[in-house]
């Protein structure tokens, strides 16, 4: 649904409808009634939920392109690396609400009420979102693109074409999706549960790991500009790799040594997460890129990011629960170690369809972005 509004109307409609529609049903969230409400449960799963899945179709996905066809190409790879350090910060902002909510409150007051919280502050997110993009121009690729046929075998036909690339991407994205959801998120649970932290630790563990994450990407992103995407991503996966097999071990063994090796992971993620974001963007024209890249990231997080909190607690109820973890997350690593060898480096090599005067305009409009926003804020 994202995708077509993106290729057909522009990039900027689609990330303000979004923006808004995962606020309102973040919101909408901290409204609901309790659970053992009639209707409560209903009204989370088949409206609010929904609503929140639509609105990432065209969030992240919307927020890569829009940042990439905007920046510099020599700088593509630092200025896309900021898409995924700000969806970690998200992450970060999440975990350090929580560990305050935790804090502040006893167990029985978050279970009563005060779990609303973090979800109500979500319509403050909105306003801040809404108010910076509106005063972002289109981007200069967009409004120089062709535009696909009405018809819908004609469009068919185009997207066919790039099969091969939606395929390539969708295996790349298996690392990420699991690998993200492994450490930042199920690791809470893991901790506190399995491991038998407190909350408290295991979020402390989170906020310092995703706080050197977001720290890391940009700087990462700029490497990868200068020595290419494949060698960071390929170094990342193989390091990851051989770290996973230790990683599950130490986190067992106290908070220090469990903080220690989750760093050391985060370095790995934080190669990886940078430069696969222009990495899956350069691989489809402008005229149809919205559409197929959030098509086939869609795919990949449906399977493999919705999937893995299934396999992760069927494989902790495992006797040998580390050994479990580590190879599922090497089998992942290596399926997206061959999509990651069959990609083409496009670090000096400009896409068909995007020619140099169009780089040289993306530099303007960035510019120009930016003095719009910070004009809206002095008023």
């Amino acid at each position: 649904m994202f995708g077509r509004i993106g290729d057909q109307l522009g990039r900027k409609p689609a990330l303000l409808i979004s923006i808004w529609l995962m606020a309102l049903s973040t919101c909408g969230i901290g409204l609901i009634p309790d659970y053992d409400t009639i209707g409560g449960p209903i009204l989370l799963l088949l409206n609010l939920r929904i609503f929140q899945g639509i609105s990432c179709g065209g969030e992240l996905i919307g927020s890569m392109i829009f940042v990439v066809e905007h920046a510099p190409r020599a700088q593509r790879r630092f200025y896309g690396s900021f898409v995924e350090a700000g969806l970690m910060s998200g992450l970060l902002l999440a975990s350090l609400v929580a560990w305050l909510i935790h804090t502040s409150f006893s167990d029985a007051v978050v279970t009563a009420w005060a779990w609303r919280l973090p979800f109500l502050l979500g319509i403050l997110i909105g306003l801040i979102g809404w108010f910076i993009r509106r005063s972002v121009p289109e981007t200069q690729l967009f409004k120089e693109s062709i535009r696909l046929p009405d018809h819908y075998l004609k469009r068919y036909r185009e997207y066919t074409n790039y099969a091969p690339n939606a395929l390539l991407i969708i295996g790349m994205m298996l690392f990420s999706c699991v690998l993200s959801y492994l450490i930042y998120v199920f690791l809470i649970t893991y901790m506190s549960n399995t491991l038998h932290y407190t909350m408290r630790q295991a979020l402390s563990v989170n906020i310092v790991s995703i706080t050197l994450l977001v720290l890391l990407m940009p700087w990462i992103g700029k490497l990868s500009g200068r020595i290419g995407r494949r060698p960071v991503m390929g170094l990342a996966l193989m390091g990851g790799i051989v770290w996973k097999w230790p990683y599950f071990l130490l986190i067992q063994q106290n908070l220090a040594v469990a903080l220690l090796a989750q760093l050391v992971m985060t370095l790995f993620a934080a190669a990886y997460f940078a430069s696969s974001v222009i990495t899956i963007v350069e691989m489809i024209p402008v005229h149809m890129r919205f559409s197929i890249v959030a098509f086939t990231y869609a795919i990949a997080v449906t399977l493999f990011g919705s999937m893995t909190p299934f396999i992760a607690l069927l494989l902790v109820k495992t006797k040998y629960y580390s050994f479990s973890l580590a190879l599922y997350l090497t089998v992942c690593a290596l399926i997206s170690s061959i999509a990651v060898y069959k990609v083409r480096e496009t670090r000096c090599k400009a896409n068909a369809d995007e020619k140099n005067n169009n780089y040289r305009s993306g530099n303007k409009d960035i510019k120009g972005g930016i003095t719009a926003v910070a004009e809206q804020l002095r008023q």
